[in-house]
């Protein structure tokens, strides 16, 4: 697993807090307004829903917890929308007999008080913008304050499905990650046609949104992904810090490293090399880390390499290694001899030689932007060792 980086990550993830709390409170907004026109005695027309048929039709369907506006009778075509909206409108104002108005009046009042408090609670709360460690406590507080509310009303506000624009375009392309965190297999560049997604990332709640229902649109909860490991492989596994590595608070670094074993097969004609993969631990990896990356027996979900099958799906990249291998192996064709030497005598570094040769990222913050990043700089880390070691070792002879 990659950490997720950014040199502007900070500034990322306040202007999307910005951004979608504005969106937030205008879904408020739009309730407080529906709920002030169903309790003023004037009757409603076209002057009162002008310009905001659309998010007034959203929030009165929370309001009257019905799926439908009234039919007002109005012929089929321009203006329909409006006049059954303000038909329903008119239907579920307050009226003066008394069983309407003590049902209605305690209804709404109901509902406001707990759209008042979740006002406050978001004005007064970085909801969208705290991190990891934060946003548990932040989602038991907030179903606390909830308790009650409904599944309409519930998904009017947190169906995160409602915002993926604003996420894509305030986290996703702010991100700018070209490949799937998680695995570093996949790519997830966003690829938009007509203003409707191709392809791109899915964005994977860290915190299952089954049972932590208030960070669906939490920044530091969304993580963007590939389809296979956010549907296929998580699922709705349960994610906790102490657990799960999170990619915005670390990857697997230096303490985890790809290493390989090699077997030949030879007949008349060739020798065949086949390779296997494998993720290992360092020597001096915590024992904590390593939990929450290779698992607990006794866990079945625990780790992110058991939960992503690293072990299982890297085994199909043995042709990676073994054009990496090939590049290192003196009876070989693309035998480069020694690297230092081939620096020395470009006058470039070993980064700019990196990226030319084995045309992949050295850099580790820059591993996002390409598949099997990692895979190939620590292949290439081994075999360099081998290679340097071998060459030292002839030279004494």
């Amino acid at each position: 697993m990659i950490k997720i980086e950014h040199p502007d990550l900070i500034s990322i993830s306040n202007k999307y807090s910005k951004n979608i709390k504005s969106l937030f409170l205008s879904k408020i907004n739009d309730i407080l307004e529906v709920i002030s026109i169903l309790e003023s005695s004037g009757i409603a027309d076209e002057k009162t829903v002008l310009k905001k048929v659309n998010n007034f039709t959203s929030a009165i369907k929370i309001v009257i917890g019905k799926n439908k506006l009234l039919n007002s009778k109005h012929p089929v075509g321009e203006g329909k929308n409006t006049n059954d909206l303000i038909f329903t409108l008119n239907y579920y104002k307050i009226k003066s007999d008394k069983r309407s108005k003590c049902r209605k009046t305690k209804t709404y009042n109901e509902l406001k008080n707990k759209i008042n408090n979740l006002a406050t609670f978001i004005q007064d709360n970085d909801l969208f913008g705290s991190l990891p460690y934060e946003l548990i406590d932040l989602n038991d507080e907030l179903k606390l304050l909830l308790t009650g509310i409904t599944k309409r009303a519930y998904n009017y506000f947190f169906n995160y499905n409602n915002y993926y624009t604003p996420i894509n375009n305030d986290l996703g392309k702010a991100l700018d990650l070209k490949c799937c965190p998680y695995c570093n297999r996949n790519f997830i560049t966003y690829i938009p046609d007509k203003n409707s997604r191709i392809i791109g990332p899915t964005y994977d709640h860290f915190f299952n949104k089954a049972r932590y229902e208030y960070l669906t649109l939490s920044f530091y909860n969304l993580i963007p992904s590939c389809y296979i490991c956010n549907c296929n492989l998580k699922l709705d596994a349960d994610f906790k810090l102490n657990t799960h590595l999170h990619p915005y608070l670390g990857g697997f670094g230096n303490d985890v490293f790809f290493d390989f074993e090699l077997s030949t097969k030879s007949n008349i004609n060739n020798k065949k090399i086949s390779f296997s993969l494998n993720l290992k631990p360092h020597h001096e990896i915590s024992l904590q880390k390593k939990e929450r990356i290779f698992g607990i027996p006794t866990q079945k979900k625990s780790g992110n390499l058991n939960v992503f099958k690293l072990q299982e799906v890297y085994q199909s990249h043995g042709d990676s290694v073994e054009e990496i291998y090939r590049k290192f192996d003196k009876t070989s064709y693309y035998y480069i001899g020694s690297i230092s030497d081939i620096i020395n005598k470009l006058n470039t570094s070993e980064e700019e030689f990196y990226r030319f040769y084995f045309r992949n990222y050295y850099k580790p913050i820059d591993f996002n932007k390409r598949p099997l990043a990692k895979l190939d700089r620590d292949i290439y880390n081994k075999l360099k060792m081998i290679s340097e070691q071998t060459l030292h070792a002839d030279i004494k002879v």
